[in-house]
């Protein structure tokens, strides 16, 4: 493999930048420009130099440090830059080591080579992408666990348990058919399958957490116009995202916003307001809300408590979902005593249960931690996972999971059919869906579409 190079740091004028070198060449490349004799240098040990081209023009002083594969990032010999992050310093170096043997890294590099040379499976590098784009600490958290292989090893497990039975029917294939089978040892394969079905079905209902903390809970403020969605989106995030004006209808499209509440990541989605539509943009407004109570985990349903209920919110109130509906009655900074009580009345006659009612202030921010405690209370009903939990996090993995699950309650009847022959074809299938997992069978495809996600350098 040839030698690559790339700033590992984010782009930009700053105290200190990263350049990652490394490939066959790195060492010589490094020592030629740190000034190093190649034969003396120490591994992981700090030299501080000022790297100079071939030409001996000065490009910055440094620090430097050699890194032997496999003990590196990489799993090849590496080199790492610490200079000043300024363009002209990065520039002259980059082409530097270009000039003398390296190329440009492709987005992912490194960790493909990580990944290829056997220093993580395919959920670790994942997982290094989701640590990247980790914005709160729940989903940081999850990432790290993802990291550290925890997962991975009890998928492996799973899967090497898979590949025994399949040894064990694939050698009874061969049997003359006359010949009686241990139907004794057909049942402990069957408790076998059972534990390795009920190990799949943990993994996958704790996907139902963890995609929500990966990719963050969707959160809809839906209503009529005017009852004060996008101040309370404004509040929510503590910032002027959505225009507020006393005219009804501001909203035609969504605004979305991501918020931190509680350590977790929100998507907040402001929507039009829901009435009959007076134009063409507005109508396609409506539709796009009513698309996004179909998709939101939570729905804020936004009540005005300053004025009297409309027939058209009472109508919106029989047709929402409401297991995922949380009202919200707003303004009560200007509240109207009899209007509140109407509004709870008429919530009374829902047909629900688990009605979850809060009264707020956009404008002077009561009630508002109360009812984000109340949302990810609605979405984690059991507590959110502890630190330390394993959970699957990505939807790729939930599909393989799901699939082997299914194609090992199939080997369950083909079993009970005593067709040893397709058991054994479907547990050798149950297993490469988990050596889809991780990557120990992987498309070209499947590759393009996960380090697509990575920046250049890493």
């Amino acid at each position: 493999m040839d030698t690559i190079v790339a700033i590992s740091s984010p782009p930009g004028v700053g105290a200190v930048a990263v350049v990652r070198l490394s490939g066959p060449e790195a060492f010589k490349i490094g020592a030629s420009i740190s000034g190093l004799c190649l034969s003396k240098i120490k591994f992981r040990y700090a030299y501080y130099r000022m790297l100079k081209s071939l030409k001996n023009n000065e490009i910055d002083d440094a620090i430097v440090i050699f890194y032997k594969g496999p003990e590196s990032y990489t799993g090849e010999d590496t080199v790492e830059f610490f200079c000043h992050s300024s363009p002209a310093v990065l520039t002259m170096l980059i082409d530097e080591c270009i000039s003398q043997g390296a190329r440009p890294a492709e987005p992912g590099e490194f960790t493909k080579r990580a990944f290829l040379n056997g220093k993580m499976d395919l959920i670790q590098v994942e997982a290094v992408a989701d640590i990247i784009d980790s914005v709160s600490p729940h989903s940081l958290e999850a990432a790290l666990n993802l990291r550290k292989g925890i997962l991975s090893g009890i998928i492996k497990n799973i899967r090497e348990k898979i590949l025994f039975l399949v040894s064990e029917f694939e050698a009874e294939i061969d049997f003359e058919e006359e010949e009686m089978l241990d139907m004794t040892a057909y049942e402990d394969r069957k408790v076998l399958i059972n534990e390795l079905i009920s190990e799949i079905q943990k993994l996958i209902r704790s996907a139902s957490n963890g995609i929500k903390i990966r990719e963050g809970i969707k959160v809809a403020l839906v209503g009529v116009p005017n009852v004060g969605k996008s101040s309370l989106m404004n509040a929510l995030s503590k910032r002027e995202r959505a225009i507020v004006t006393p005219e009804p209808g501001t909203t035609r499209d969504l605004i979305e916003e991501k918020i931190i509440l509680k350590g977790l990541t929100i998507i907040l989605t402001d929507t039009a307001g829901i009435r009959r539509a007076q134009s063409m943009a507005e109508e396609e407004g409506v539709k796009r809300s009513k698309m996004a109570i179909e998709e939101a985990d939570i729905v804020l349903f936004v009540l005005d408590a300053s004025r009297d209920l409309l027939d058209e919110e009472i109508q919106i109130m029989k047709e929402i979902p409401l297991e995922k509906c949380i009202f919200v009655i707003n303004k009560m900074d200007i509240h109207k005593k009899h209007f509140v009580e109407k509004i709870y009345h008429m919530l009374s006659k829902l047909d629900s249960k688990e009605i979850k009612v809060f009264e707020v202030s956009a404008k002077d921010g009561r009630g508002l931690d109360e009812l984000s405690e109340a949302m990810v209370k609605k979405v984690f009903a059991e507590g959110l996972p502890a630190k330390e939990s394993i959970l699957v996090t990505n939807r790729r993995h939930l599909y393989h999971l799901e699939r082997a699950e299914k194609i090992l309650n199939e080997s369950l009847d083909s079993l009970d059919n005593a067709n040893i022959e397709l058991t054994a074809f479907l547990l050798r299938e149950a297993s490469l869906e988990l050596s889809k997992i991780i990557g120990l069978v992987t498309h070209d495809e499947i590759m393009t579409e996960i380090f697509s996600r990575f920046c250049i350098g890493k």
